[in-house]
């Protein structure tokens, strides 16, 4: 607004309003001098007649735009007013919840003895909370790995009628586990009318844990009319990763057609935690001899957790199928599959691979049953003799 906006507005507001008529008519008072929405305000005018005679059948109504509704009658009537008569006229008047902020102007009209004037005077409504919000946030990725980037775009909307100047918006980082790229945590608008967007570009720290954080916002800004506002709002970014298992068997050696025990290994090796791991497992070409149903719970990053099975295969195609149920960081349900082929040697391939050592018995059985036979017959043959 100029100052030849705001020195007129003065005027109107300071200044006796007098008419050319016989009646003077002037502001008393305006209570509040700024109203907000839903409110109520008194109103009161001071009407002078100024003829040396007395006047008689005026009427004094009120008229209001329809942001305001008059709460008594909006006519006061006098049959007569006496030469040099001060009369005072005061009206309650209510705002509309939904007014906007700005200037309305409410008129005083005078029906002199047939003869009509009109006295204008501005009322300013401010709103009673701040006229900038944030009416949407988006965060690019929907949610940031460790060590990685993500974009904040916030949408402002200006719910005044009015533009706003000198708007700043600032995130508060010092509580979060995230750093502003490039060092920038604070911009600045000329002015807003309407709806704006704006983007910060954020880092979220190496070591920070999967989580959803809350980044308070502060807006300050100014109105037209040089008020001045301030206010906190709170966003939501979320810091976590898909999760990565890998599954491998150990280091056990499984032989065909019989019993054996085997071990499978099961590491994160992602960037987020996982939480209540159940395995369901499911063999393919062996027996499975134990549950088939395991609990391992939580797995840290960098970690692992084994399985210890009983299993007899019946072929050397054998597979293990393990279903994965669990929960990441933020809670999130994961179910995976993932197919495993096991190695399985015959007692030949393991013996000569040196994976298991020969056994040698049933050579030392024949060797001694062939000396005994020896011995029997080389006495058979001492006592012919």
């Amino acid at each position: 607004m100029n100052i030849t906006k705001i020195f007129a507005l003065m005027l109107l507001f300071l200044a006796p309003l007098v008419s050319a008529s016989d009646i003077d008519v002037k502001l008393i008072s305006l209570e509040p001098t700024t109203v907000t929405a839903g409110t109520f305000f008194s109103v009161t005018f001071e009407a002078t007649n100024t003829n040396t005679v007395k006047i008689t059948d005026t009427v004094f109504e009120l008229d209001v735009p329809s942001t305001f509704k008059i709460e008594s009658e909006d006519k006061i009537e006098y049959t007569e007013l006496n030469a040099g008569e001060k009369v005072k006229l005061t009206w309650l008047v209510k705002v509309t919840t939904d007014a906007n902020a700005g200037f309305e102007k409410i008129n005083l009209n005078v029906d002199e003895d047939g003869e009509d004037y009109t006295y204008t005077h501005p009322v300013q409504i401010k709103n009673f909370e701040p006229t900038l919000t944030i009416k949407n946030v988006q965060t690019t990725p929907s949610q940031v790995a460790p060590g990685s980037d993500v974009f904040v775009s916030l949408s402002l909307t200006n719910q005044a009628s009015f533009e706003l100047k000198n708007v700043q918006i600032k995130l508060d980082l010092t509580k979060s586990p995230f750093a502003p790229k490039n060092e920038v945590d604070e911009q600045t608008i000329k002015t807003i009318i309407g709806n704006t967007q704006l983007k910060f570009q954020l880092t979220a720290l190496p070591d920070a844990e999967a989580g959803v954080y809350k980044i308070p916002v502060l807006l300050n800004y100014f109105d037209e009319f040089g008020n001045m506002y301030t206010n906190t709002n709170l966003i939501a970014v979320k810091i976590g990763s898909t999760p990565k298992l890998e599954i491998s068997q150990e280091s056990t050696i499984l032989l065909l057609n019989q019993k054996q025990e085997a071990t499978i290994k099961i590491v994160n090796n992602g960037l987020t935690k996982i939480k209540l791991l159940t395995v369901n497992l499911q063999s393919i070409n062996a027996e499975l001899l134990s549950s088939n149903n395991i609990y391992l719970g939580d797995i840290d990053v960098d970690d692992f957790q084994t399985i210890d099975l009983d299993i007899y295969p019946k072929t050397q195609n054998t597979q293990l199928m393990l279903i994965l149920n669990f929960k990441d960081a933020n809670n999130n349900d994961f179910k995976e599959t993932a197919t495993l082929p096991l190695k399985v040697y015959t007692i030949e391939e393991a013996t000569r691979l040196g994976l298991i050592s020969k056994n040698n018995t049933l050579i030392y059985l024949i060797i001694i049953v062939v000396l005994i036979v020896g011995y029997v017959i080389y006495r058979k043959y001492a006592r012919k003799k």
